[in-house]
Order: structure tokens, then sequence, then C-alpha cells
């Protein structure tokens, strides 16, 4: 176009394609429901590039059966007519069960819908410059009697039942997968692609970024509670902030992740955000008295809790497999290798039974650390001194205990213990978590490296059942659980190392050797506790030769 076009045209954004007339936006797009129905829900949310930037003028397609189940308003004018698209059902009564939106200048897009028959899910697709190949993924809603949350796939929608009354469905997306390989989903940190043993875990859902969000909602509602319960805070507050917080899906993550640059933390804007979501006389009374130290570290606890709950419940499955594998096995004869050559004989069964005592071990150490999991509250410096200010000067105020009642209170809310002192640089509960955990993936690990050393194929001793295929041998058959098993505890020293070495903490709360736990804390919770470690498939003795065992033995 020529620089003196008179009213020229503006020229589309979307610069990479192909975009055909069926991918073009229409006339009320966005309303699928017919206008005025009441069980309407608002489906919405963003997208993001690989730099966490919004992207403006992607499109957005919806599509879904009707709440009867039938199939409704496929687009076929709209794919013959793009610019008369408002003749697909678009004359706010009849339901057409598919949307198309563009996001605006903030990524952010909205469709009007009725909850879908039949299935629990909206299929979802985005077109956007720069992304070569639609990206096709599905929002989750749950019901609670009515639509409560909306989640990509990958997820499991978690039930509550005293979630708020339905509103907007918030589903970020992000197109291509931001750097350092985060897929963008919401609850979950990776995708998974170079760590099968805990893609698909409940640990990968119990230490992914919505449970951490949540535990830092959880955190500052309990200690609301807290001070109403001693009196610093109103109930109405406190009630006000626990409706609030209820629900993690209703905040942001990635908007908090990048935003929590500024400050070093996620607790900065998360407060904001929290904060903006209660009444206007129950915000002073959010995060009162405390600081970012404290409501992280106790929802690092309280993830601890939560994942390490059904740790010790697979420990406890793993231990009664091997008893058994043991005393089936207590005759089964094998050669004792020491230094790598044979030795005497042995029994299969004894050495399960070695395997098991080590799991007895983990499991002790794991339940130790998990019943001295502590709240975290010391503010500013680690002294109360905003708390007792807030309660009049004295202990009165706060109760006949003073500020160890709200430190109390605190705990009792969470179910976790309360601390002897605010422990900031006072590390004990990460190290012991660190300790205990490393000795669990080493443990497993154990019988994870014996398991692969006797099924290899001149050995032939022991095997799998079923192993694992190769992409270039089919005829293979690899000890791919004890190989997992045996990467956890290849990495779980170094984890333990970095939480260990943050025991130096400087001055009253420190500069890194706080943030410096974070990451690797959340690595070591998952991968002890994911499937393959904790419930593996433990050989039923010898292959399936059995006097492959005696033969070698003599």
């Amino acid at each position: 176009m020529s620089a003196s076009a008179a009213n020229p045209l503006p020229t589309p954004s979307q610069t990479v394609g192909p975009f055909y007339g069926y991918a073009l936006p229409f006339p009320r797009g966005g309303e699928v429901a017919p206008v005025g129905h009441p069980d309407t829900i608002t489906l919405h949310g963003y997208v993001y590039d690989g730099a966490g930037q919004p992207v403006p003028d992607a499109l957005i397609e919806t599509w879904q059966p009707a709440p009867d189940c039938s199939r409704a308003g496929a687009p076929r004018i709209a794919a013959a007519r793009p610019r008369d698209g408002a003749a697909v059902g678009r004359d706010g009564v009849a339901f057409t069960g598919f949307g198309r939106v563009p996001t605006d200048a903030d990524g952010h897009w909205a469709v009007r819908t009725l909850p879908p028959g039949g299935v629990s899910y909206i299929s979802l697709a985005v077109f956007a410059r720069g992304l070569l190949h639609h990206l096709y993924t599905r929002a989750y809603l749950v019901e609670e009697p009515g639509v409560r949350a909306a989640r990509l796939a990958g997820r499991r929608p978690a039930r509550h039942a005293d979630r708020p009354e339905r509103g907007p469905a918030h589903v970020p997306l992000r197109h291509p997968a931001p750097r350092g390989g985060r897929d963008g989903l919401p609850g979950v940190r990776v995708s998974g692609l170079f760590s099968p043993g805990w893609a698909g875990s409940a640990a990968e859902e119990s230490t992914g970024d919505l449970a951490f969000l949540q535990a830092l909602l959880d955190a500052e509602a309990a200690l609301t509670r807290a001070q109403a319960a001693v009196g610093l805070a109103p109930s109405e507050a406190a009630a006000a902030v626990t409706r609030a917080a209820a629900d993690a899906t209703r905040f942001d993550a990635r908007g908090i992740a990048l935003r929590a640059r500024e400050g070093g933390n996620p607790v900065i804007p998360l407060v904001a955000d929290l904060t903006a979501a209660v009444p206007a006389d129950a915000a002073p009374y959010v995060h009162r008295g405390a600081t970012s130290q404290d409501i992280l570290d106790t929802a690092l606890m309280l993830v601890a809790e939560r994942t390490l709950d059904p740790l010790l419940t697979d420990l406890s499955r793993t231990e009664r497999a091997l008893a058994r594998l043991a005393s089936r096995h207590r005759d089964t004869v094998l050669p004792g290798r020491t230094l790598t050559q044979h030795a005497v004989p042995t029994t299969f069964g004894l050495k399960a039974a070695g395997w098991r005592s080590l799991v007895l071990d983990a499991r002790e150490r794991v339940a130790g650390a998990r019943a001295a999991l502590p709240v975290q509250l010391g503010g500013a410096a680690g002294t109360l001194a905003a708390f007792q200010a807030y309660g009049g000067g004295g202990p009165g105020g706060l109760g006949e205990r003073g500020v160890p009642g709200l430190v109390a209170a605190f705990a009792r809310e969470l179910a976790l213990v309360e601390p002897l002192l605010p422990w900031h640089t006072l590390r004990t509960p990460v190290a012991d978590l660190a300790a205990a955990l490393a000795f669990t993936a080493g443990a497993l690990g154990k019988a994870a490296v014996d398991v692969a050393t006797l099924s290899r194929t001149e050995i032939g001793e022991l095997s799998e059942g079923s192993g694992g295929g190769s992409s270039a041998m089919p005829h293979k058959a690899n000890p791919v659980r004890a190989t997992l098993i045996t990467a956890a505890a290849r990495r779980a020293p170094a984890l333990a190392a970095t939480l260990l070495g943050s025991l130096a903490a400087e001055d009253e709360r420190p500069a890194g050797a706080w943030h410096a736990e974070w990451e690797p804390l959340r690595d070591q919770l998952a991968w002890p506790a994911a499937p393959p470690v904790t419930r593996p498939r433990w050989p039923k003795g010898c292959a399936s030769t059995p006097t492959s065992c005696a033969n070698t033995s003599t």
C-alpha cells in the first residue's frame, strides 16, 4: 500500500499463517449461550507467549455438546462465508456449541456458554502468530453442583464442598511453552517430558504450582483466622479472607510468578491479589503482621504434609510386598557377590529382607519428619513485635499466653506443629526433610540397582516381569522401573546438599539461602513419591528358568 492512500484499512497483525476463512472472527462469536439463560457461565483466560507476554489478536475456538448432549451449532456457514458468521445461530436464542473470539491487547478472551452435556470439559483451539500448528486442549469444568473452576487437561479437577458459587472460569493458555520447559498448565510446573517417573503421579499434583499457590492461600487464611481467635481480627474478616483464598484457580499463577521478580518471592504479589479479592473492611487483615517468609515457609510445610502422607502409605505398601517376597524366597539360592565377583551362596529371600529393612528405615525417617512439620510465624525480624503491637502493647490483647497464643492458634488452624522459636534462619525442619527424603530415595535405589544388575542378560537371576521396550530392538525387556528409581536416587544427594547448605543462613532472615531451598525441596518431595519409585513391581524371584539361580551358585 502506498503512503498516499486515503483511509487505508488496518493491516492484520497475524503475519504468520496460513490462516483461512474459517479462522476469522465473526460477529458475536463469543455468544454461545442464549441471552439471559439462567445457566450461563463465562469461560475466559489469557494467551501468553514464551516470554510471558500477552498475545493480542490470537483466536480462541471452543466446541462442546449442548447441555442435552446434542451436537448443536456446527459452523458450516461461517466456514463458507466468514464475513456472514452471524447466521450461525448468533440470534441470541439458539445454543450453538461453537465459539470463536480474538484476544485483546492484554491477551484476554472470553466466551459465554452453557455447561456441556455428557462430558466435563470444553474443547479449545488456539490460532496465533508464531504458532505453526494449532494448539488444542481442553478446559475441564468442576460441577458442585454448578461450574466451579476450569482446568486445562493434565490436572484432575479438585472437589471442595466449601467453594463459592459459580463464576467465570479462568483458563490461561500459552504458546509456545515458556522457556525452561514449562508448559503453561496452571497446576503443573513442567510437562514431564524428561521426568517419566514423576509425570502423571499424585506427587505431580501435590507439588505443582497450583498446589503451592493453594498452600500459600491456605496459610494466609489460617493466619487471619488465628488472629480472629485471639482477638486481633474480626471474625467476619477471617471468614471473608477464607472464602477468597479457597480456590487457587481464581488467581493467575503465571502473573504472580512474573511479578515475583520485583520482590524476590511470590508472596508479595499474591498478598496484593488476595487483598483486592476481599471486601474493603476485611482488606487490612490480610497478611497482617506477617512477613513473606512466614507464609512461604508455612506453605512449604503444608505441601510437604500433603505429599508425605501418601508417601508413607506407599512405603508401607512396599514394605509389605517385600516381606511377602522375602518369605516366598527364603530358600531360593543365589550367588553372593563381593567386589563384583562370586563369593559364597546366599538366598534371594535374604536380599529382599535387606531391601525391606531399608524401606522400614526410610518410613521411620519420613514419619519423623512429617510429625515435626511446623508453622512459621516470626514477623519482620523474628520477634513477633507487630502482632504484639496490634494487641495493644501487652499480653491482654493476645489472650492469656500473649504472642505464643497466636502461634499456637495458627498451628491449630493448619494441623501443623507449634515451633518453639521462629525458624527463619534455623532451618532444622527443611534439613530434616532433606535428609529423610534423600535417604528414602537411596534406600529404594539400593533395591533398584540390585534388580537392574541381576536382570542382565548374562546373569538372568531376576526380572521385572514386564520390562520396557526399545525403539530399535523390539526383543528387549528393559528394567525401566529400576532405571527410574535409580535416576531418582542419584539426583537426591545433590538436592539434599543444597538444602543442607542453606543451614548456614546469616542474620535474622537470609538473602539467598532461603530462596535456594524452594526448587530443590519441591524436587525432593516429588521424586520419591512418584509411583515407579514407591510402588515398583518387585521381581517375583528368579527369572523364567528357576535353575539359573542354583546353577550359577554352584
